[in-house]
């Protein structure tokens, strides 16, 4: 029967723990990178016109910074204005019917 080495098995678990911590730390990093381009890419979408594209970019940026309030607050009034864009089109075709 063999016997189970514990420096073996104490250095594997070390290393098991420092690549874990290290996936961790690179994902957060990664996290931090993709969330301010996610808002570079809601203003830019913004400035374009395009109200749809900066909702869903301001959705992605928010799920994941919840507590950024003043992005919370943009993101309302984008939706806003993204609807009232959408009621004025079919209130336009309703009227030119």
């Amino acid at each position: 029967m063999r016997k189970l080495h514990i420096g073996f098995l104490v250095g594997f678990i070390m290393v098991l723990g420092l690549c874990g911590g290290g996936t961790y730390l690179l994902h957060r990093v990664q996290m931090q990178r993709n969330a301010s381009s996610l808002l570079d890419r809601a203003r830019t979408a913004e400035a374009g016109g395009n109200l749809l594209g900066a909702e869903e970019s301001l959705g992605q940026y928010l799920s994941l910074k919840r507590e950024d309030s003043a992005a919370w607050a943009w993101f309302a009034r984008i939706i806003r204005r993204n609807r009232q864009k959408n009621e004025e089109k079919r209130g336009g075709k309703k009227k030119s019917q």
